[in-house]
């Protein structure tokens, strides 16, 4: 259809054709100015031009909203059309880039995006550089194949990691080729038909009373007295291991009993009840000047990234075998079931309900949460008067 493309017409495009999944729109004022309309409301602009051989060609200038505005396409377009007067060829040019660029070249580019979109850019990264881009670094991007991609995914179950672990592998290549798709740079991922792994990760360990009284007695003679006391926050509350790492004092009202958790993975602002040991242990913590977290790293103004030593030698020294952190996490509900709680007040101190539930059940006390998570804590420390004896 040809007509001049305006902001008004891509605000409100022409219907598309029956049965048809694209609408192409060729501007009568830049002639090879060309706006793709799909029926998903995705509007992609290109240049379209004839080389030197009589060839016709294409080039894409980008999303119209995302990559560029409609001037910014236009004038792209128009400069596309100049080079092609004077006898170049664009698309050419973009083809030997696109065979010039390698794997580990383009995932520069990649993990800069992720970088400014993902909290957990640091997995993705160790995950590209420990198997990904030792396999396919070197390989030009527009060369990698399914096969390439299949032997990846393959060989993570091979030694010996879980389908999990294999599937956050294929589903980080499947996110950086979809990418490269997008940013016009290959035009079809490798991954695509190259299926995740069934998964069958259920796991719990609980501990027994005998097992939480030898790994306290642990963490409490450990040397890294951080890194102990993190794994102490985690057994009297429950929490996962990066919201207790990421914990900042702001976030935490000793006075109120409550711990404010403004990234958990429901996407919600969550509050979770301190029990008195919880406090207790909260209140016996070194502040570090200038650094806001509860936990401090390394370096100045960070938090704790690990404990896998502390937690190694504490279960080393308790006897513990094939015991992870997260199991802290299912040790404390199965404590509270224990006590008697009941399974909503569980999802609700773990953080686990939907938003759905949290409103079906918006009756629902703030005391009762409190009551519970007072229970947990003062079973883990019951636990310990235990092994003191008389």
């Amino acid at each position: 259809m040809r007509l001049q493309i305006t902001n008004k017409i891509l605000a409100e495009p022409p219907p598309l054709p029956d049965g048809k999944a694209k609408l192409v729109l060729h501007d009568a004022r830049l002639p090879g100015f060309v706006a793709e309309v799909r029926s998903t409301g995705l509007i992609t602009f290109y240049c379209k031009f004839k080389n030197r051989a009589g060839q016709t060609r294409m080039v894409k200038i980008g999303r119209h909203g995302q990559d560029v505005t409609l001037d910014q396409a236009r004038k792209k377009a128009l400069e596309l059309r100049g080079r092609v007067a004077a006898g170049e060829d664009p698309a050419a040019e973009r083809d030997t880039a696109r065979q010039a660029l390698t794997v580990a070249e383009f995932s520069v580019r990649f993990m800069e995006h992720q970088r400014a979109r993902k909290r957990s850019w640091r997995e993705d990264e160790k995950l590209l550089n420990k198997r990904i881009l030792p396999a396919i670094g070197r390989k030009l991007l527009a060369d990698v194949t399914a096969s390439d991609i299949t032997r990846i995914h393959d060989g993570v179950v091979a030694e010996g990691l879980t389908p999990a672990t294999a599937n956050r592998h294929l589903a980080l290549m499947k996110t950086m080729f979809s990418k490269a798709v997008l940013w016009g740079e290959v035009e079809r991922s490798p991954t695509l038909g190259v299926k995740l792994l069934k998964e069958n990760n259920q796991r719990h360990t609980y501990l027994t009373p005998e097992q939480i009284q030898a790994l306290v007695r642990m963490l409490g003679e450990e040397r890294d007295r951080i890194g102990a006391a993190l794994l102490m926050l985690l057994l009297l509350t429950g929490a996962r291991f990066g919201e207790a790492a990421r914990a900042r004092w702001d976030e935490v009202d000793l006075g109120g009993r409550l711990w404010r958790l403004p990234r958990p993975k429901s996407g919600r602002v969550q509050f979770k009840p301190l029990s008195g040991p919880a406090l207790a242990l909260l209140e016996s913590l070194p502040r570090e000047e200038g650094n806001p977290h509860l936990f401090p790293g390394d370096k100045p103004g960070t938090h704790r990234r690990s404990v896998r030593h502390t937690w190694a030698r504490a279960c080393q020294r308790a006897g513990l075998s094939g015991v992870r952190v997260h199991d802290l996490r299912h040790t404390y509900a199965s404590l509270l079931v224990n006590a008697g709680e009941s399974l909503f007040v569980v999802q609700q101190l773990l953080n686990h309900s939907t938003p759905v539930m949290t409103q079906r059940y918006a009756h629902l006390a703030g005391n009762t949460l409190a009551r519970a998570s007072e229970a947990a804590g003062r079973l883990v420390v019951g636990q310990l008067i235990e092994a003191a004896g008389p």
